[in-house]
Formats: C-alpha cells, structure tokens, sequence
C-alpha cells in the first residue's frame, strides 16, 4: 500500500478566506481553503480550515487542520489506502 504522506491524490486550492496574520486574543489565525481530489476511488470536495497558532515570538509553532467533511474525507482514505499489518502498525 503506498505512504500516504507521498501519494495522496489531493490538491489543495486556495480560495476563500486567506488570513496569515497573528490573532492577538488567541495568538491563532484562520485559513480557509477548498481541497477536492482529481485520482483514486470516490471523491472529497470540501472546505478545509487550518488554525495557525503562533509562539510568543510571533513564528508558527503548530497548525491544526479541520476538515469541512471528515467523514467524507474517511471514506476517500480507506477507499485508497490500506492499513499496515498489524504487527507493523504496533511496532
């Protein structure tokens, strides 16, 4: 079964809301986006919402991904990619 980090048929298009810019109530900021896949079995077309969160230095310490439709998003991953086996995936 192929990585999914390395193959996964999805492009992600920006178009939407686009604001990369520092929060100062949260220290967070919104980007939302439409992702769709153009390869594989089914299909996701949704909106994704990524949550920038930045350090007291004002750099990026960690982004939380939010999909619009995560079941759907599901579906799509398990209809393309399979599981390691057992003993791998508890190594």
């Amino acid at each position: 079964s192929p990585d999914l980090r390395d193959s996964l048929p999805l492009n992600i298009i920006y178009a939407g809301i686009s604001c990369i810019s520092r929060v100062q109530s949260s220290g967070g900021s919104p980007d939302v986006h439409r992702g769709w896949t153009t390869q594989g079995i089914g299909k996701v077309d949704t909106l994704w919402a990524l949550v920038w969160h930045f350090n007291a230095d004002g750099k990026v310490d960690r982004v939380v991904n939010l999909s619009g439709d995560q079941h759907q998003m599901d579906a799509f991953v398990w209809a393309n990619y399979d599981l390691a086996p057992i003993p791998d995936r508890l190594a």
